[in-house]
């Protein structure tokens, strides 16, 4: 017999005596619970993806350049989703650092809600620049 009682948040079972745990029981709660945490994820060429239940999302990939030789570029960072708005925070940009041999992030171009530019600036001969990039902000209102 199936649990009549539900949890009020999540509807999860709660057996009371007499009644006995079924497979579908438990089922139906860990579909629950996973709904109620992570809402989707998934990867695309350009990185991966994590919408929480809560409206935040989390994206994150990598970049390489070889266009920094003494002076300045930019580096466009395409989200494998589209935020809700721009209201988010570029985070963790570098390798073992944020600085690799005379190359350093000088800042970011103005954000879109498919992504956002990365500015680099280069004072010595470096040509290759590798690292990862992860962004925190909103899927939904």
């Amino acid at each position: 017999m199936a649990s009549a009682a539900k949890t009020p948040n999540l509807g999860l079972p709660q057996w009371v005596a007499g009644e006995k745990p079924e497979r579908t029981d438990f089922n139906a709660a860990f579909l629950a619970i996973d709904g109620a945490v992570v809402k989707e994820s998934g990867s695309k060429a350009n990185g991966k993806y994590v919408k929480f239940a809560d409206g935040t999302m989390q994206q994150y990939g990598s970049i390489a350049t070889t266009a920094i030789i003494n002076g300045i570029t930019s580096i466009a960072i395409t989200f494998p989703v589209s935020f809700y708005d721009t209201d988010y925070s570029p985070n963790g940009i570098g390798g073992p650092s944020v600085s690799w041999a005379g190359v350093y992030v000088q800042g970011f171009g103005l954000p879109a809600v498919t992504g956002f530019t990365l500015v680099v600036h280069s004072d010595s001969a470096q040509n290759f620049v590798a690292g990862k990039w992860s962004v925190i902000g909103r899927w939904k209102a």
